[in-house]
């Protein structure tokens, strides 16, 4: 029963981060102990593999970002250094994966966290898990806590936002999509400070090749846009993505 309340008392996460290269992004590890007992031996491990299928994953990489930085905070203020490295990376013909420890042991009260970066050949959907394990103080049993997240296509490509829109051709399928538009100032980071009117365009790609969906008309009350998606060059690859984006961003209406 104390080993399950103890379990319960961990928290762990995964945050995304803003893409900088189509086909990259860093995520942010999170391990929150709030329980009253220190975290012994603590190891993590990721598993990916690509959304909606069992085996191929599009050539996927993993590696540890910042072994010389600060990665455990106390949620009162101190901080320990380098709390966490990834020391293990391995990539097996289906699924690659990550294993990580801790060198210290996680107090009670502190959170740790690892910025880790991943690399695709090709934006896809990402289906991802990660485990924490640490030995119970009490019985000396390994303790597991675990989350399941996602990586989508949009989260993998660059994305920003533009006042006018710019010489793009249309979309051959003349595709439309409606938008949120509180959501989307998120996801592009779009100050408030900045109007969204008829015209503006919402960008995701390279500044060479990249995909927009250009506002077409505005809801009486500000809260949804009607889009039309539009594209910088005839590359098949790149337009294929429209119809995941479209479901993607449609899932967040």
């Amino acid at each position: 029963m104390m080993e399950e309340l103890v379990k319960r008392a961990i928290h762990v996460s995964v945050i995304c981060q803003p893409s900088t290269q189509t086909g990259t992004c860093n995520l942010l590890l999170r391990v929150d102990n709030r329980s009253p007992i220190p975290l012994i031996q603590l190891t993590t491990k990721l598993w990916f593999t690509r959304h909606g299928q069992e085996r191929e994953t599009g050539g996927l990489t993993v590696t540890c970002v910042d072994d010389d930085v600060d990665l455990e905070k106390s949620l009162l203020g101190g901080s320990v250094k380098n709390s966490m490295v990834l020391l293990d990376e391995a990539a097996l013909d289906e699924q690659p994966f990550v294993t990580g420890t801790y060198r210290n042991t996680l107090a009670s009260g502190l959170v740790s966290e690892s910025l880790v970066a991943v690399e695709t050949e090709w934006p896809v959907q990402i289906a991802g898990k990660i485990a924490v394990e640490f030995v119970s103080p009490g019985t000396g049993n390994t303790l597991s806590v675990s989350h399941r997240f996602g990586l989508q296509v949009r989260q993998l490509m660059p994305c920003w936002f533009e006042q006018e829109c710019s010489s793009v051709a249309a979309n051959p399928e003349s595709l439309s999509i409606g938008i949120n538009i509180e959501k989307a100032r998120s996801i592009f980071e779009v100050p408030p400070t900045r109007g969204i009117c008829v015209g503006s365009v919402f960008k995701m790609g390279s500044d060479s090749e990249y995909l927009a969906l250009r506002i077409d008309s505005i809801s009486d009350d500000c809260k949804t846009a009607s889009c039309a998606w539009l594209s910088s060059s005839d590359n098949t690859r790149l337009n294929a993505l429209i119809p995941v984006l479209t479901e993607e961003f449609s899932s967040i209406g």
